[in-house]
């Protein structure tokens, strides 16, 4: 059972998004909100498992709301403008859905709550990844899953959870979030380029100081990312003309 709350200051809005919900199995509505400030205090008594905000809302806005969180549930984002899908991504939401609400979408975007909420009952416990020189193993159920280093071209956040992205074309779920990756990870071969990657820097195809290319994917590097990205990766590993 996924425990959720709504918070939206349209109190028509709420009513349309409930009788969607309530044909959505594995859900339970916790409690309902019409202000942010309301709404933090029922977070932090409540403990849900997933916020379903709107962005713009008097006072605190949706993402100035779970910007004051310390333990942030998964959240989804239903706003009737486009224009703050970075902001909403930047604070690691799961979903970012454009009012009028779509059923088929709203659905799409509980599935992947549901996706990560079953993969973290599934394994019972954190991981308790084993290191040694060249690899490293994450928790699958009952297994433990052998990595080695070379292998990985990033990792994602996803709220409390990682993806690994291997050369292979493999994506394997931890339920560990980016810093306690970071902290995890040797400095020599990964580093961190935003609040959503970490990096493979022997998989580095090309760079600038916006952007990473590892192997065909794109990756954008965050502002206060960059000047330490550049530095570790180029260093002075660069062909100049005398």
């Amino acid at each position: 059972m996924i425990n959720y709350i709504i918070v939206d200051d349209d109190e028509m809005q709420i009513d349309f998004l409930r009788m969607q919900l309530d044909h959505i199995e594995e859900l339970n509505c916790l409690e309902v909100c019409t202000n942010a400030f309301d709404a933090r205090k029922k977070i932090i008594e409540l403990k849900p498992d997933l916020l379903i905000l709107d962005i713009e809302m008097p006072e605190l806005s949706g993402i100035q709301l779970v910007k004051s969180i310390k333990e942030v549930p998964a959240v989804i984002f239903v706003t009737s403008h486009t224009g703050y899908a970075l902001e909403a991504f930047d604070v690691e939401a799961i979903d970012y859905i454009v009012k009028p609400v779509a059923p088929e979408r709203l659905i799409r975007a509980i599935d992947k709550v549901k996706n990560l909420k079953h993969a973290f009952l599934a394994s019972h416990s954190p991981p308790e990844p084993a290191f040694d020189s060249d690899s490293f193993f994450t928790r699958d159920k009952n297994a433990y899953i052998k990595t080695a280093y070379k292998d990985v071209l990033y990792i994602e956040s996803s709220g409390n959870f990682s993806f690994i992205h291997t050369q292979y074309g493999g994506k394997q779920i931890v339920l560990a979030n980016l810093a306690k990756m970071e902290d995890q990870m040797p400095e020599s071969m990964f580093i961190r380029i935003s609040r959503s990657f970490i990096v493979n820097k022997q998989h580095v195809k090309s760079i600038n100081a916006e952007q990473i290319q590892i192997e065909s994917t794109y990756l954008n590097i965050g502002k206060q990312y960059a000047e330490k990205v550049l530095s570790s990766i180029i260093g002075k590993n660069v062909i100049k003309r005398k």
